[in-house]
């Protein structure tokens, strides 16, 4: 179970997350591991996301008009605990950060932490992937899938189709797969 903390809609309610806030609801996901589990979970909790993911966390800091390539936000959001702390630790990773870094600032075990870290370590091998060198590697889409990835989660972490020629009159279009 997730709680759902939807904070945004009071302006002047303090975002830190403490032993006596209350949630405005929960949601609860099954799978068979806790990757898979987190990251239905996460695309239940917050409809504009899909899954663990640090975009989520660039849009919350654009819109808190902060830099989203600098760790000082990044590392002021692990400290405390908030709602969007988890996207926090998304970008994170994306920054370099290690698993030690993110336990040192957040005291999250170790253990949920590397979990969160394999996520991450999926979606950079995806990044790194057009979708017909994807349908050609069964171990990573198979180890996705596993890890929770949905498949349009999968569709935005690889890598564009190219652009080519469709007609000798110079008309683009995306190369269909």
């Amino acid at each position: 179970k997730v709680p759902r903390w939807d904070l945004r809609k009071f302006a002047t309610v303090d975002q830190t997350i403490g032993s006596c806030m209350k949630s405005v609801g929960e949601v609860m996901a099954i799978g068979r591991t806790f990757e898979e589990v987190i990251q239905k979970a996460l695309r239940m909790v917050d409809e504009s996301c899909v899954g663990f993911e640090a975009e989520r966390f660039d849009d919350e800091l654009m819109h808190r008009h902060e830099d989203a390539t600098s760790l000082e936000p990044i590392k002021a959001e692990l400290a405390n605990p908030s709602p969007t702390r988890i996207w926090a630790i998304a970008k994170g990773f994306r920054l370099g950060m290690s698993v030690e870094d993110v336990h040192e600032l957040t005291a999250i075990d170790r253990w949920f932490l590397s979990k969160l870290y394999h996520i991450h370590l999926v979606n950079q091998s995806l990044r790194t992937m057009t979708l017909p060198e994807l349908t050609r590697c069964e171990v990573l889409l198979r180890e996705a899938k596993r890890t929770g990835f949905a498949d349009r989660q999968i569709a935005k972490q690889l890598r564009a189709a190219e652009i080519v020629p469709q007609s000798p009159s110079g008309a683009l279009s995306e190369e269909e797969y």
